[in-house]
């Protein structure tokens, strides 16, 4: 059985974006495991590290840490495409594109 929330958190202290802003991340929780999941329509390189700061920062406001963080989108929208999946994986998460299956 699996469980998915959607995790809003306004981060006063500016650590994602450099100013005071809402913060939403998906979390599903399955087998156990809580795996943070980030849907967009096309990834840009500043995506990676914004997605990994929401995941840091949900760990620290909830104390509950997370196994995996995903990003899933249809497009990577960088003038060196190959680029952008190994930032992601260098940060410890993963880009899945439709029709992909995440890595175990």
């Amino acid at each position: 059985m699996s469980m998915r929330q959607r995790w809003v958190y306004f981060d006063s202290a500016s650590y994602v974006f450099g100013r005071a802003s809402e913060v939403e991340l998906g979390i599903v929780v399955k087998d156990g495991r809580r795996i943070a999941v980030g849907i967009t329509s096309a990834v840009k390189r500043g995506n990676p590290s914004a997605i990994r700061k929401k995941a840091e920062l949900h760990a620290k406001a909830t104390g509950a840490s997370l196994d995996r963080v995903l990003v899933v989108t249809p497009y990577i929208h960088d003038r060196n495409p190959q680029y952008v999946p190994a930032l992601a994986k260098e940060l410890g998460m993963q880009i899945v594109a439709p029709g992909e299956a995440p890595e175990a």
